[in-house]
């Protein structure tokens, strides 16, 4: 282990007296809020395993007035597989399951079994299991409680998108799997062993799915053009260990120190979580990049109705949380603005581009999952309608948000922390 934390998640006003800093973290969460980019929201960050800010905005349920708190629990959506790359890791372990594993050892009856699926492989996403979220039929039933086996029903018999260890593509498929493994080897629920083995000292997270009560649970909201509505309900057991999980600003501070700093793996353990593979990355249920020069682990996530983004940025340690409950990006253009602050970055160098090179640039860029258009006009480009700002060589930073837009010919790449979002050739 590296540090037993003994943190204490004492939320006084004490912990984040006035200051330069948190005035200025503030003004971000309140302007988000007078924008009306959610109805509510919640921002924590630590430095060094102490809070430095943590706090709240707006409307967890705008129908009854109740406002966000520090406690109040959001869908966290894919943050989820954090929680379930770590539970795996713990009962590896254990000695009770190799990341090497094939599948077949623990889902006996599994199509794909013997073909290459391993625990490893479901972690970082290279298994090529078809992501149940792109099959058309299950959006049909979002709205209903749902067991694990008929999750799995969804894509069992799909084809696999690639030869195992031949490529990457997030997939929902493979966490489901991993719960469903969890299950078989811990003898428990998913939840339970959530409960048992993860969330100590955390009293606002739970696996929300079917029928739980969650004590302070947030409403999610969809803004329309007449103004925020009721989000289309998704239930919560649609994304199981994939995407299953209620928490707050409160309980995610807390599970930052745990995990970052030794409480809940041993050091070898967490060494494999955060190794992404060359060329990778996503490592074990969490994804490694950089943010301006520093290294960033991260795991954003998004379902109807809400948004969030989870990072810890190592070499600083500090852990940044942002929970919002609307669709969209909010919790990302945040916790950038938020990081900039915190980490002390400077404003990009601004290198200006020729009316040539900006009609160079103009243009539609087709990709394997749409089509993006760049447009030239008052002087600037403009990415789907949000200003770029040119730092030079064919790369741009969006204005206020972690993208990053490179040209290299009539390739057009977007990367969020190193992630690739995009990759298009710019149509004749």
């Amino acid at each position: 282990m590296r540090r037993i934390s003994l943190l204490l998640l004492l939320l006084a006003p004490a912990a984040f007296a006035a200051g330069p800093l948190s005035d200025r973290v503030d003004a971000i969460g309140r302007k988000a809020i007078a924008d009306h980019r959610a109805p509510g929201l919640a921002i924590g960050v630590m430095r060094d395993g102490k809070i430095i800010f943590a706090k709240s905005y707006g409307l967890a349920d705008i129908e009854n007035h109740v406002p966000v708190t520090v406690h109040s629990a959001f869908a966290i959506a894919s943050v989820t597989k954090n929680m379930t790359a770590a539970a795996i890791l713990q009962l590896a372990s254990r000695g009770v399951l190799s990341l090497d594993d094939d599948i077949g050892k623990f889902l006996p009856d599994f199509p794909h079994r013997g073909e290459g699926v391993t625990i490893r492989r479901l972690l970082d996403n290279t298994a090529g299991i078809h992501s149940f979220t792109s099959v058309p039929a299950y959006w049909a039933q979002v709205g209903e409680p749902i067991e694990p086996a008929k999750l799995i029903a969804f894509f069992r018999d799909a084809p696999l998108d690639f030869p195992p260890g031949t490529s990457y593509s997030y997939s929902n498929s493979g966490y489901v799997l991993l719960g469903a493994v969890i299950e078989k080897v811990s003898g428990v629920s998913y939840a339970e062993y959530l409960r048992s083995h993860l969330f100590a000292g955390m009293n606002d997270s739970t696996y929300c799915g079917g029928n739980t009560i969650v004590a302070r649970r947030v409403r999610g909201y969809t803004n329309a053009k007449s103004g925020f509505v009721n989000a289309r309900h998704v239930d919560m057991s649609q994304g199981y260990s994939a995407g299953g999980v209620c928490s707050s600003v409160s309980d995610l501070l807390h599970w930052q120190d745990a995990l970052h700093h030794g409480d809940l793996l041993p050091d070898d353990a967490y060494a494999h979580m955060i190794a992404a593979a060359a060329g990778h990355s996503y490592a074990l249920g969490i994804g490694v990049g950089t943010n301006n020069g520093h290294r960033v682990l991260y795991h954003a996530g998004g379902i109807n109705g809400f948004d969030a983004m989870v990072t810890h940025y190592p070499d600083d340690d500090v852990s940044i949380i942002v929970l919002a409950n609307a669709d969209g990006e909010l919790a990302g253009d945040v916790e950038y603005r938020v990081a900039r602050i915190v980490l002390g970055m400077r404003t990009p160098r601004v290198v200006p581009l020729t009316a040539t090179e900006r009609e160079r640039f103009a243009g539609k860029y087709q990709g394997r999952g749409g089509d993006v258009s760049l447009v030239a006009r008052d002087g600037a480009l403009f990415l789907e309608g949000v200003k770029l700002i040119p730092v030079g060589a064919g790369t741009f930073v969006e204005q206020g948000a972690a993208e990053v837009v490179t040209i290299h010919g009539t390739t057009l790449t977007i990367t969020h922390y190193g992630a690739t979002r995009f990759e298009g050739e710019r149509a004749p």
